[in-house]
């Protein structure tokens, strides 16, 4: 390695080994790298890391698992029509749910990701297993009720998404940081990001099946209660594990007589140095923050950049934050505020019509069993785009951004072809046109959800990346509720319009409207990207 010199470290009567840089840091890590290619492996090293890739499987099947039960909000668009006729509210009322299940899950990701980071996944875990099962029995109840006690599914619905954020962000986090620097990191995290959309089809499988509305929500209740509480035991065994199989590693390296590297003095000890401990600083971080990233050219600088770096002198402040968030910085970029605003208006378009597939099933003129049929391919095509972009972001030489603006433009081609439609209600090409809508809108949804992990890690690290995905995942809380919002007047405008007594809405200029109004958001989002600045990871000011 180049500008890298050997020391000498004995700590604590362990041998480990670490690499020191000219600057003084250390980098412990690279060292463990070293060992593990060549330490002539030993009946326990083969055993350690035996059992480190068993352990890794079973963290990928448990994170697929939380993240299938945490997608529930998803299948809101499938069930939605039943609970406006259960409760008998007005679309107004049922549209403000949606909401309310989209503002708790993506408002709540900033608190969850500093649960996430500070407390661990174990807390996050039961956390959700408590907050969701109470949301679910929430609503449950006020169907019970026949609604006479609204507000309890206000309450439910926010504790849903709230709860489901937590969950959502410990499996993410796990499986990011288990993976980190590794060439799989995108296809690890499209496989759990795919069991997220893949909820909506076992809601809609589930509410099929099911005979009540009540049993339906105490179901998800107890199904998103217990994969948690799983979780909260397999998740938290990640960090233990890897350092067990890296110290044994480190442990053969020593024993295999390499004496060049090992001290055998008792005590800290560095040749030509200070004392110095193992450095805690993660390999595989410090490696992927070296790679010369698609996404960032530190060649070629651009004028944006300077403008950036004076933001960040701007708005440092270091005493106004806790001591855990002194350290994080990545808000006070002037590049995570684009890729903010560009995921917002890319995924609050794809809500709009997550949220309201069965209202625009049924103003074209179309039976609920079409509703059902567009809700699993929501929900495959979700999948799909998930998975395509994960094996897409694990290719070399691709840049991340430019898969971004590609997928807001998949957005805005799916919204533009029912926003254009000449088709009247009940004409069976009307429906092809909103099937075509659906399947567009659910690639691109879902495909943005794996792009943001691979771009907020390539510029950011993995540092405080639950704080980072916290906080940009509140884009399409905001975006949803101003869309969503609109999309309901317009509906109700037009049903008033028709003369409907039920406040129901035939004809495609029902969403009409929407559909115009997301996919000039989408193509806004495609856009503001271009503005975005190529600055290396390290470039905050401290």
């Amino acid at each position: 390695m180049d500008d890298v010199s050997d020391v000498r470290v004995r700590n604590n009567n362990d041998v480990t080994t670490a690499l020191v840089t000219p600057n003084g840091s250390m980098d412990s890590m690279t060292a463990y790298a070293a060992a593990a290619e060549e330490a002539p492996p030993t009946t326990t090293s083969i055993t350690a890391r035996r059992r480190y890739r068993h352990y890794i499987q079973i963290l990928v099947a448990v994170a697929v698992l939380v993240g299938l039960v945490s997608g529930s909000l998803y299948g809101f668009g499938r069930y939605s029509l039943a609970l406006k006729e259960q409760l008998g509210v007005g679309q107004m009322e049922v549209q403000r749910f949606g909401i309310m299940l989209d503002t708790g899950n993506y408002i709540g990701h900033p608190l969850t990701g500093y649960i996430y980071d500070h407390y661990g996944p174990r807390v996050s875990c039961i956390g959700a297993a408590v907050v969701v099962f109470c949301g679910y029995s929430a609503v449950a109840a006020a169907v019970l009720l026949e609604g006479s006690m609204i507000g309890l599914c206000d309450i439910g619905f926010f504790s849903v998404g709230f709860g489901s954020g937590l969950g959502y962000v410990a499996g993410l986090g796990s499986i990011t940081k288990a993976f980190l620097g590794k060439p799989t990191l995108g296809r690890a995290v499209a496989v759990v990001s795919a069991g997220y959309g893949l909820s909506s089809t076992l809601v809609g499988i589930s509410f099929h099946n099911l005979s009540s509305l009540h049993g339906f929500f105490m179901f998800w209740a107890i199904s998103v209660a217990t994969v948690n509480i799983i979780g909260s035991f397999v998740f938290a065994k990640e960090e233990v594990e890897e350092q067990e199989i890296q110290q044994t590693v480190l442990e053969d390296y020593a024993a295999s007589g390499n004496g060049n590297i090992f001290n055998n003095n008792n005590n800290n000890e560095v040749h030509g140095g200070d004392s110095l401990s193992v450095v805690d600083e993660d390999f595989r971080e410090q490696q992927f923050m070296r790679h010369q990233s698609p996404i960032i050219d530190r060649d070629r600088p651009r004028p944006w950049d300077a403008i950036s770096t004076r933001w960040l002198q701007l708005t440092y402040r270091p005493w106004a934050f806790s001591t855990h968030l002194r350290s994080w910085t990545t808000w006070q970029r002037l590049d995570f505020w684009i890729l903010f605003g560009s995921f917002a208006f890319v995924t609050g378009s794809g809500l709009v019509v997550i949220n309201n597939i069965s209202t625009m099933v049924q103003s074209i003129g179309q039976p609920d069993s079409v509703a059902g049929n567009l809700v699993f391919l929501l929900s495959i095509c979700n999948v799909a785009g998930r998975i395509l972009m994960g094996s897409m972001t694990d290719l070399p030489n691709v840049n991340k951004i430019h898969l971004f603006q590609g997928i807001a433009v998949l957005m805005v081609a799916g919204l533009l072809i029912s926003a254009a439609s000449p088709f009247e209600e009940g004409d069976d090409r009307e429906l092809i046109c909103l099937t075509i809508t659906v399947a567009a809108v659910a690639m691109a949804y879902g495909g943005s959800w794996v792009l943001i992990v691979g771009i907020l890690t390539d510029l950011y690290g993995r540092e405080d990346f639950g704080k980072d995905y916290g906080s940009i995942v509140m884009g399409p809380a905001l975006s949803g509720l101003i869309f969503n919002s609109i999309s309901a007047l317009i509906y109700e405008e037009h049903a008033e319009a028709n003369g409907d007594e039920n406040g129901v809405c035939f004809g495609n200029s029902c969403y009409r409207g929407a559909y115009w109004m997301t996919a000039t958001a989408a193509f806004a989002g495609c856009l503001i990207l271009y503005q975005m600045p190529r600055m290396t990871p390290s470039a905050v000011t401290r």
